[in-house]
């Protein structure tokens, strides 16, 4: 066994060089700001965790604390630091990232996201913070040094920056980024669990007649069940309500691919019962598809063509003539092997509409409001003719949601159905994703200098 002196020396040698890693990458020029801030955080993290280690006596580091230091530096920075050194490099969407920032910016004011891409073939967001054991550590670091707690209070914002993926296959399919706006949404969704949903699925499970293990079975499934739709449909809630039918047309094309996670299986009842034994904070798993589309479908897609987009109706009809995503069959096809989903849904669907008004507030002043036909056919029509769609034929800055729509649009009726020969089908489908990164950048600043015209 080492002895605590070696420990210690390790530590600080460990430490040192994250410390001249860290000087390397903030060197680097960064598109976004909430980089600059993390490695400003990390900079501070570790050089108060350098000076207490300098402090304290070798006898006083025990081997558990030293073991959950070296587990921190290897585990959690170092990992941080992999994932800011990729989002330096050419591989990233920054007009995309722009627009996030600002969205992020305007639902929590102290959040910050940083993009960065991966190899494994789907968006996801790091749900909880990196820095949560770091947060424990220099806990017991200012119980143990009263010194540096002001330096460990400045580190509070260091729990607000969460790192969204992407795959970096995908860095210029621009149609693929709406998935963005689904793990954006994961943030309200988070409020939602901490806050309203426990209470809210207590009052609703709570069953004074349950007699024996069967029953608890049963529960459990139906738990996880909710807990698994709740968990990804409520970010797809925030993304339609954030860019409208877009979405769904987005999610509904994205299930060719690996794009979005999940299984067209429902787990088990006995699988349900280790999930919910496994943690005290269990990790529940991707919902099918067929089920998100389902809930998207029925309370807010079919509205919308029968309310608002009336005109646009022969282009939205080929993303929504199935039959596949009437409640009726979907609940039918999963409960034929699963039962209790039946029971699922209905809780989840009076869940859901308990939330709703809580997450329209989250949202105010940034729900889509959705262009007219005669302004989806111009941004379409601007693209057929090469021209970043950035403005509606008033003048007015268009919203994401309509560049997205009249994006998709173009791809199904203009190329996918017209265009036969592959060459050209990839070389209209670069041309079509540059416009729209063009559109993104212009978007931005346009709406800038109308704020500034405004004052």
């Amino acid at each position: 066994m080492l002895s605590q002196s070696i420990r210690r020396n390790e530590l600080l040698r460990c430490v040192r060089s994250i410390l001249e890693f860290i000087e390397e990458l903030s060197a680097k020029d960064y598109h976004s700001q909430s980089i600059v801030e993390l490695l400003d955080a990390y900079r501070l993290t570790l050089n108060s965790l350098y000076g207490w280690l300098q402090y304290i006596k070798p006898s006083d580091l025990i081997p558990k604390h030293s073991n959950e230091i070296h587990n921190i530096l290897v585990n959690g920075i170092s990992t941080s630091l992999r994932y800011i050194q990729r989002s330096q490099t050419k591989y990233t969407p920054w007009s995309m990232l722009t627009l996030l920032e600002e969205l992020v910016g305007k639902i929590y004011e102290d959040q910050r996201i940083v993009i960065r891409p991966k190899w494994r073939w789907h968006y996801q967001i790091a749900t909880k913070p990196m820095n949560i054991k770091l947060s424990e550590l220099l806990a017991y670091m200012c119980a143990n040094d009263p010194t540096i707690i002001d330096e460990c209070n400045k580190l509070e914002m260091m729990r607000k920056i969460r790192f969204v993926s992407f795959p970096i296959m995908e860095v210029d399919n621009y149609l693929a980024h709406i998935l963005f706006f689904h793990e954006i949404g994961h943030l309200i969704q988070e409020e939602m669990f901490d806050n309203i949903i426990p209470k809210k699925l207590s009052e609703m499970m709570y069953d004074k007649n349950r007699k024996d293990d069967n029953d608890d079975m049963n529960a459990r499934q139906i738990t996880v069940y909710i807990n698994m739709l709740l968990q990804e449909i409520i970010p797809d809630v925030v993304a339609y309500l954030l860019v409208g039918p877009a979405y769904f047309i987005g999610l509904f094309t994205a299930q060719n691919y690996s794009l979005v996670n999940g299984s067209d299986k429902l787990p088990t009842k006995q699988e349900c019962s280790d999930i919910i034994k496994r943690s005290s904070l269990p990790t529940y798993p991707h919902p099918p598809l067929a089920l998100r589309l389902t809930y998207l479908y029925d309370y807010y897609y079919k509205r919308d063509i029968k309310e608002k987009y009336q005109g646009c109706y022969y282009r939205l009809k080929p993303f929504s003539d199935c039959n596949d995503y009437t409640h009726k069959e979907t609940i039918a096809r999963y409960s034929s092997t699963e039962p209790n989903i039946d029971i699922a849904y209905r809780i989840f669907i009076a869940i859901m509409e308990a939330v709703k008004p809580d997450i329209k507030k989250r949202l105010d002043g940034l729900v889509y409001s959705g262009a007219s036909r005669t302004d989806i056919e111009y941004l379409l029509n601007k693209l057929r003719h090469d021209i970043p769609p950035v403005e509606l034929k008033n003048g007015n800055v268009a919203e994401i949601g309509d560049v997205f729509l009249a994006a998709f649009f173009y791809v199904y009726f203009e190329i996918i159905r017209k265009e036969k020969n592959p060459v050209s089908y990839c070389e209209k489908m670069e041309t079509m994703n540059k416009l729209i990164k063009f559109t993104f950048n212009g978007i931005r600043y346009k709406d800038m200098y109308n704020a500034c015209l405004s004052r």
